[in-house]
């Protein structure tokens, strides 16, 4: 048509000369995206750049191609948009069967209470101790599906992340999920390691992988907890000698509503791995059935990608 290539709207004439420079000589072929607006609808447009070269190599123009995506783009939020919809409904499913179970306790016991005249006061305490267990268990069940449902409030600060874990340890061989049957060993290097992130979370991720490790445990067991700092990283793993775990259900562990335990919500891992994603680490998980050893660990950047901003200095009356 013999006009400048950019009044085709795809680009500026500044971002034509980026793509020309990074397509010449030996660089070969460039791949874009760009989304563009018809009639207000958007369109997605992929294309690629190649220098047209001579006999003798010499640059003499330049190739371009170029295909509308937008099907395939609208293809691709179809299928996260039936994603999303499938984890709602799973999670909503879930959430049925935990409420439901106390919920049939409960109606039970009291239609017992309300219907029958022969009961004496023993039977009516008992009755009434199942209300008041189930009450509780559903207590627990919607408040930790808020914990792990409510969106990303992580308040970073700088502190001594081994000075908590010793902290939480010590409360931990006084909880009274503790037996005399358990042994617990901790280790950290160094014994004091500076982190930014938010504290209650990672007091959260103690609580849920230690009381889990107990559980694992319930004829008794050795619970080992080590931190160390790795390079510009962070290290706590929680190292147990329980019945381990298969390859199913290391694969479902930390999916909601998939609890290992009788009377667990499912929802204690869920919530560990979320507060890991939230604070940009990972979670690693080592299990031996066979052997009765299971070691999760849980990786965190000692300093966020992004800093905080600093808080403004507190304004003067005069």
């Amino acid at each position: 048509l013999g006009r400048p290539v950019w009044e085709s709207g795809l680009f500026s004439e500044a971002r034509w000369q980026e793509l020309a420079g990074a397509a010449t000589g030996e660089r070969g072929r460039l791949t874009s995206e760009v989304q563009v607006f018809r009639e207000a609808a958007p369109i997605h447009v992929g294309y690629s750049v190649t220098e047209l070269q001579n006999t003798e190599g010499q640059g003499v123009g330049w190739i371009m191609l170029f295909q509308d995506l937008t099907p395939w783009r609208k293809l691709e939020e179809e299928v996260r948009l039936n994603d999303r919809m499938a984890a709602v409904g799973t999670l909503a499913a879930g959430l049925a069967h935990e409420i439901g179970n106390p919920l049939a306790a409960i109606s039970g016991s009291v239609q017992l209470l309300s219907r029958s005249s022969a009961l004496d006061a023993e039977d009516a305490r008992k009755l009434l101790a199942i209300v008041l267990k189930e009450s509780q268990r559903l207590d627990r069940t919607v408040k930790r599906f808020l914990d792990y449902a409510r969106p990303n409030r992580t308040s970073a600060v700088e502190f001594d992340i081994a000075r908590l874990l010793e902290e939480h340890f010590e409360l931990l061989r006084h909880s009274p999920e503790l037996s005399a049957e358990h042994r617990l060993e901790i280790e950290l290097d160094p014994p004091s390691a500076l982190l930014w992130a938010d504290p209650d979370g990672i007091s959260q991720i103690f609580w849920n992988l230690a009381r889990n490790a107990l559980k694992a445990m319930p004829a008794g067991g050795t619970l080992a907890i080590h931190g160390r700092r790795h390079g510009e990283h962070y290290e706590v793993s929680f190292i147990d000698t329980g019945k381990g775990m298969g390859p199913e259900e290391r694969a479902n562990l930390f999916h909601p509503f998939h609890s290992f335990f009788d009377q667990g919500t499912g929802l204690g891992m869920a919530i560990v791995y979320r507060i890991v994603q939230d604070h940009d680490g990972s979670v690693s998980v080592e299990s031996n059935p066979a052997g009765g050893h299971t070691r999760i660990t849980v990786e965190l950047p000692l300093r966020p990608s992004v800093m905080p901003p600093s808080p403004l200095p507190a304004a003067t009356e005069v």
